[in-house]
């Protein structure tokens, strides 16, 4: 557990980056974490991966992959990565990315510059009626009233109907 340990090092301790953090399409009300400018259109964990991958083997950045990790505002959302901010001396463990913001931005600056990248679209799901050509059933209309009768509701429930004074006990 985070709260555990202080150490940097403990893989608990490090960042994690879910793919709607730097998502242009999401508002920051559904999760995302940087400036919609700077943020990349629909970004995907292959994306992500081969960045952190470049990364890592270029300055050192220790970083894991978690697959069965969900997006806690949206469950349709899987995988998160988790990132080492920090040396257990507590500098920055890749100079030019002291904070959590600064790893976020440059991840979306370098997906969006890979040359023959195109945004995934977003897939919307539409109910098909297969009996109306797609398109909703019209309401059916009925010549019955839409308010029935107290004395029917009560039939309708398996009541006996209101009685006068004499079926009263």
């Amino acid at each position: 557990m985070a709260h555990l340990t202080q150490d940097p090092e403990n893989q608990s301790r490090w960042i994690v980056l879910y793919p709607v953090y730097i998502d242009s399409n999401r508002t920051v009300k559904e999760g995302r974490r940087i400036n919609k400018e700077k943020a990349v259109e629909n970004p995907t964990n292959k994306e992500i991966y081969s960045v952190l991958l470049k990364l890592s083997q270029e300055e050192g950045a220790k970083i894991g992959f978690e697959p069965t990790k969900f997006y806690s505002r949206n469950r349709l959302l899987q995988g998160r990565f988790r990132i080492q901010l920090k040396n257990s001396d507590g500098s920055p463990k890749v100079f030019m990315l002291p904070t959590r913001q600064a790893w976020f931005e440059y991840i979306a600056t370098q997906i969006k510059a890979i040359p023959d990248r195109v945004a995934e679209p977003k897939i919307e799901l539409m109910i098909l009626y297969p009996e109306t050509k797609g398109k909703p059933p019209a309401p059916k209309a009925s010549s019955a009233p839409t308010t029935p009768s107290k004395a029917a509701s009560k039939q309708a429930k398996g009541g006996k109907g209101k009685k006068g004074k004499k079926g009263r006990k």
